[in-house]
């Protein structure tokens, strides 16, 4: 059995503004837009694609309240 990167979460403050962002720089639409949640990518998917897993991977902004508390670095084991 194969995986198949199909998006990438990404919790923020403020979707709407960080996915408008995203579009500019990486000429990406939106592709489906929620309360709290935005969804962009290169193409709008068809039932056929889907379906036939020929899909390029989307990004998802999804409001979160709480702030960053921990930096993005491995951790590092005791000495």
């Amino acid at each position: 059995m194969t995986s198949r990167f199909t998006e990438l979460t990404i919790d923020c403050h403020d979707p709407e503004r960080l996915a408008a962002f995203w579009c500019e720089a990486l000429d990406f639409e939106v592709i489906e837009r929620q309360e709290g949640k935005v969804e962009i990518g290169s193409w709008e998917p068809t039932g056929e694609q889907v379906l036939a897993r020929q899909m390029p991977p989307t990004l998802v902004f999804i409001r979160v309240p709480e702030g960053k508390s921990v930096k993005n670095s491995p951790r590092r084991q005791p000495d």
